[in-house]
């Protein structure tokens, strides 16, 4: 089985904003445009970061597609669609550390039917749960 290559983003020898200070991580979202705040967790700013420079390689055109696919709804602004790609990569990565028990709790908070459905889908469905709900 091959490694989810959003882990990648979690490897110090391959994402450079691993390690680095809060405020210099903030700074640099600030020149990217990435919503972020003090009280965020360092390692997410850091994956968000490196997955936004990942993903800044595709076309505006595959960029858009991929957010498309995912269910959710592209619009004609790069950097838009470029955040709402990384925001659900990190929900997909925060809930594939999760237990069943902990998915299928989560299920029942954003009303998502978990009967017979394998930890993957769920993980998908709830990643685009969290981005879709209005709180």
């Amino acid at each position: 089985m091959t490694e989810n290559p959003l882990y990648n983003a979690l490897d110090p020898k391959k994402n450079k904003y691993l390690g680095l200070p809060k405020n210099k991580l903030l700074k640099y979202c600030k020149d990217k445009n990435i919503d972020a705040e003090y009280d965020d967790d360092a390692e997410d700013l850091s994956f968000l970061l490196y997955r936004y420079e990942e993903n800044e390689k595709m076309t505006f055109e595959e960029i858009k597609e991929a957010v498309d696919s995912i269910g959710l709804e592209s619009t004609d602004r790069q950097h838009e669609n470029l955040m709402v790609l990384i925001t659900y990569e990190l929900a997909l990565l925060d809930l594939m550390d999760c237990e069943r028990d902990e998915l299928e709790e989560l299920c029942d908070e954003y009303e998502i039917e978990f009967e017979g459905k394998e930890d993957d889908q769920l993980i998908v469905d709830l990643a685009i749960a969290l981005l879709t709900t209005e709180e």
